[in-house]
């Protein structure tokens, strides 16, 4: 609550989170004998500062990481879990932008 005030006195807009939508990344997920992987990929174009991959897990598990900014509009995770991925309940993706 701090940091909001300290922007809006500032005259700054705080930070805004959107979610993107599914068509704008791909997934998949591979089991191996030790720990399952899961690779992200997103086409996002826009002006986010960051975005965070947030996986939620069949057994109230949950998993979140930053996602690494190639260049352009390609952003990309690759996340190791210990779970299998037939656990994978949903994976979504935001965006943060910072107001102007």
């Amino acid at each position: 609550m701090l940091l909001f005030l300290i922007a809006c006195i500032n005259g700054e807009e705080p930070p805004t989170s959107v979610e993107i939508p599914n068509e704008a990344y791909e997934w998949g997920c591979y089991d191996y004998q030790e720990h399952s992987e899961i690779e992200i990929l997103a086409a996002v174009c826009n002006d986010f500062e960051s975005l965070t991959v947030s996986i939620m897990l069949v057994n109230d598990g949950y998993v979140e990481q930053g996602m690494y900014h190639e260049g352009g509009c390609w952003w990309n995770s690759t996340i190791q879990q210990e779970e299998n991925c037939i656990e994978i309940q949903e994976l979504f993706i935001t965006g943060e932008i910072n107001g102007w």
